[in-house]
């Protein structure tokens, strides 16, 4: 179910004070993570992990990135891929 952002406060403004402070519940709900997940994450790059971490072919690690499961690996042929498992 969508979030209806005009029915919501997310931020608390003061303008005459040049503040602002944004709902600790924001950095909890579920539906929101959920609109980001889908909003930034799938339409963005995002960062796994360095090549140093897998030096050798047939070296891994296995990481989440945005609640998705993923593995970055070096191939045999040294070339880094990254799956989604």
């Amino acid at each position: 179910m969508p979030i209806d952002f005009q029915d919501e406060r997310f931020i608390d403004e003061d303008r005459s004070r040049d503040a602002f402070m944004v709902r600790r519940n924001v950095m909890v709900r579920p539906d929101v993570l959920d609109v980001e997940r889908r909003t930034v994450f799938e339409r963005s790059w995002f960062y796994v992990g360095h090549e140093s971490e897998i030096p050798r072919p047939g070296d891994y690690r296995r990481t989440t990135v945005a609640g998705r499961p993923l593995m970055f690996v070096r191939g045999d042929d040294g070339e880094i891929r990254v799956l989604y498992n």
